[in-house]
């Protein structure tokens, strides 16, 4: 939960953010649940740690960021205040969707071994 002096949080039509799979050292999801409730998943403590640590109004930014980049047409927030930082990050960063990956993972598997990275 971050204090009301914080920015709240926005969220998008693709919201939850993975910075890398579980399996890799210092992963994180996170997910803004309400204005300021962020909902964070880690695999160490010492990530966990660094969460709790960082600025809020830092920790907010870069969400806020994070879910704006990776948005595909919509991102909420409680009111105007942010529309300016919205219409300069909105959609610059968006991920594959997970159907793309997938797809690009098949046709990688299936490549003839020439072919492969």
């Amino acid at each position: 939960m971050t204090p009301d002096d914080a920015p709240p949080f926005l969220t998008s039509d693709r919201p939850l953010f993975m910075s890398k799979t579980f399996s890799e050292a210092e992963c994180y999801l996170t997910l803004p649940i309400g204005p300021h409730r962020l909902f964070v998943a880690t695999n160490t403590e010492e990530t966990e740690r660094k969460f709790k640590d960082w600025p809020p109004k830092e920790l907010a930014l870069e969400v806020n960021s994070q879910v704006a980049k990776q948005a595909v047409k919509y991102v909420y927030g409680l009111d105007h205040s942010e529309v300016e930082f919205v219409d300069k990050l909105i959609s610059t960063d968006r991920p594959p969707r997970l159907m793309e990956m997938l797809r690009d993972r098949r046709r990688q598997r299936h490549a003839p071994a020439s072919r492969r990275p």
